[in-house]
């Protein structure tokens, strides 16, 4: 029997989040048709559409290949956050495939999307209801609905479930938040009170989550607690008025967050250059960008590549303490790195005082930056007004600033204000110029308190 609540969720939330998405580009495909792809309500996967995507992006992959990348897929050998993880790094940089050639036995890269054009390319979106995975700890056959796990939306992109969301009635008021999440964390089994309850293999791929009730919104990651749900309040590439325009409808509650985050754009984006992952007290966190964050990198890298004078190029980002200045400037330094209009980029991080300087350097460092060896980025290196010997043996030799500054190059340096002005004198007075070029980018932490009246 259908409750009202249960009414209330479908009008409310669910439908409308489905009809906006298909506004947005997603195409809707029911359950049943899914199940008839699925080998069975275990899967979730749909690897009939992934193997599809695998020939289109590798035109030089076989069907027996590609199903050797899905069973490698499946297959990682780790648990937990540490398995989404390694799947992460295989959906956004690749997953190296030994194959046979006629020169023998080589070693190419797979891709999964179509992350250069997310609109129009080569990749399915599909979004789909009441997506049923049958738990590991349930016999085949059972069709009671209480004894499976069943999101209310799941999207795919390829045939890999990205997205789980939840949605509740809004006449929860004050509780539908908390419901929500709580019932994701138990189809992750995400503490030992759902230890068999869920279904963790839905979300080895998980980008995010979703909780929503129509009037509002909020998503995180993987395993988040209830205070790490945050709204999205930043439309994108549209103003108020062309989104009601476009998607007939105000542009606000789960509505501001579907538009704003979940266009397939936007998602891909974030799933290939916004993840990290950092040890905190002992275990792996995953971290997305809250909306500021994600609004002042695509403000920074636009101004960087259309200002046609320094003037126009620089800018100021406010960060209040604590709303994780560190991690934008590490997703900045990552979509320079990726741009080809920036190759061979120096990017300097400026500190006020040495203790910021660590802080920084140490987390681009436990954020695994720069990304797997096999992409051609250079790590943080820290840098001093003249090369010196390391102090330890486990330490780098400190760079010569001043030389680096003068020779550019793919570098990422960090180092302090006393450091980076004592590179800008010499014995007889201040440098006019060390660099000529238009691909040195300088980021200063903390500028207020060094650059004022600039």
């Amino acid at each position: 029997m259908t409750t009202p609540a249960k009414l209330n969720e479908f009008n409310h939330a669910e439908e409308p989040a489905r009809q906006l998405l298909e506004r947005l580009g997603w195409t809707y495909v029911s359950r049943d048709v899914l199940l008839a792809e699925r080998h069975g309500e275990r899967e979730v996967l749909l690897k009939g559409r992934l193997r599809a995507a695998l020939l289109r992006l590798n035109e030089w992959l076989t069907e027996q290949q590609a199903d050797r990348v899905i069973f490698e897929l499946e297959n990682v050998n780790d648990v937990g956050m540490a398995r989404n993880q390694a799947v992460h790094e295989y959906l956004t940089y690749g997953m190296p495939l030994t194959v046979d050639g006629p020169r023998g036995r080589t070693t190419r890269t797979v891709r999964f999307f179509d992350f250069d054009h997310t609109e129009n390319g080569l990749n399915e979106f599909v979004v789909t209801t009441q997506f049923r995975v049958r738990r590991s700890s349930e016999r085949d056959g059972t069709e009671d609905d209480e004894r499976l796990v069943i999101p209310d939306l799941v999207l795919f992109v390829n045939g890999i479930p990205l997205v789980v969301m939840e949605a509740k009635s809004p006449s929860l008021l004050d509780v539908w938040k908390s419901q929500a999440v709580r019932q994701l964390r138990r189809y992750q089994e995400a503490g030992p009170e759902w230890q068999g309850r869920g279904a963790p293999e839905l979300f080895h791929y998980n980008l995010l989550c979703v909780a929503h009730c129509g009037a509002a919104a909020a998503f995180s990651t993987l395993y988040a607690p209830e205070n790490t749900y945050f709204e999205w309040k930043w439309l994108g590439q549209y103003s108020e008025d062309d989104a009601r325009q476009k998607f007939g409808e105000e542009p606000q509650g789960q509505a501001q967050l579907i538009v704003g985050l979940l266009s397939p754009a936007t998602l891909l984006d974030i799933l290939r250059d916004y993840v990290v992952y950092e040890p905190e007290r002992g275990r792996l966190v995953k971290k997305l960008p809250r909306y500021q964050q994600y609004r002042a990198v695509r403000a920074a890298m636009s101004r960087i590549l259309t200002g046609s004078k320094p003037t126009e190029r620089g800018g100021v980002v406010w960060h209040t303490q604590g709303s994780g200045k560190s991690l934008t400037m590490l997703w900045l330094v990552t979509k320079i790195r990726r741009e080809p209009r920036l190759a061979n980029a120096t990017i300097v991080v400026v500190t006020d005082r040495t203790q910021l300087d660590k802080q920084i350097a140490g987390t681009f460092e436990r954020c695994g930056f720069p990304g797997p060896e096999r992409m051609d980025r250079s790590r943080p290196e820290p840098a001093e007004r003249r090369a010196r010997r390391r102090e330890r043996p486990d330490q780098r030799d400190p760079l010569d600033l001043q030389s680096v500054l003068k020779q550019g190059g793919s570098r990422t340096v960090m180092t302090t204000i006393q450091k980076f002005e004592e590179a800008l004198s010499t014995p007889d007075g201040p440098l006019d110029l060390l660099n000529l070029s238009d691909n040195v980018i300088i980021m200063v932490d903390e500028a207020h308190r060094t650059q004022y009246g600039l």
